[in-house]
């Protein structure tokens, strides 16, 4: 009933279209993602929800917020995302299908200064990207088990609006006027 407040075409119905579990109150989507018919979603966890007794198929594929992992450890994440899961239904197994690794830091080198060859790499593709002609980064075998982003992550939260990170830099040393860098490792489960 709620997945089709979220289709209707009157905003004041999208907007009831919100479900509340523990502390959380997340948007329900006006559509599912490929075996999923649900999604649940909150500045916290997206979570997608497959139909009551769809064999096969796991009961939620969930993504955590970068921002609920860098106020509370991944254990903590784990028990308050269990606790959301268990009023709607039955957990079999957890896994996790993908862990992103990251460290941020500031750097007198120009990231765009390398060639392609200055990667060493099994991966076969290696590719650049500008965001308004400016140079935003590196992205290094996507697709694969394993996956490496370079980006300028001020750069990117002037889109994301993940403001937050910039008081765990000023924290960490950060000058508050250069770039700060992310290199992230994507790591799947397959390649485990």
């Amino acid at each position: 009933a709620l997945k089709k407040l979220a289709q209707s075409d009157m905003e004041s119905d999208q907007m009831a279209a919100q479900y509340q579990v523990e502390e959380h109150l997340f948007e329900v989507k006006d559509k599912g993602s490929g075996l999923f018919s649900y999604i649940l979603r909150d500045n916290a966890f997206r979570i997608s929800l497959s139909r009551p007794k769809s064999g096969a198929v796991p009961m939620a594929y969930v993504q955590i917020s970068s921002g609920l992992l860098s106020a509370y450890s991944p254990q903590l994440a784990e028990a308050k995302l269990g606790a959301i899961l268990e009023q709607l239904g039955a957990i079999q197994t957890a896994r996790v299908s993908r862990l992103d690794m990251y460290v941020d830091f500031t750097a007198s080198v120009d990231m765009e200064s390398w060639d392609r060859q200055a990667w060493v790499t099994r991966a076969h593709q290696v590719h650049t990207y500008a965001v308004q002609g400016r140079f935003s980064g590196w992205a290094i075998g996507m697709g694969g088990v394993i996956a490496a982003r370079l980006y300028d992550k001020t750069l990117e939260i002037e889109n994301s609006g993940k403001e937050y990170l910039k008081d765990l830099w000023l924290k960490a040393g950060w000058d508050g006027i250069s770039p700060v860098w992310r290199l992230e490792f994507e790591f799947k489960r397959r390649g485990a």
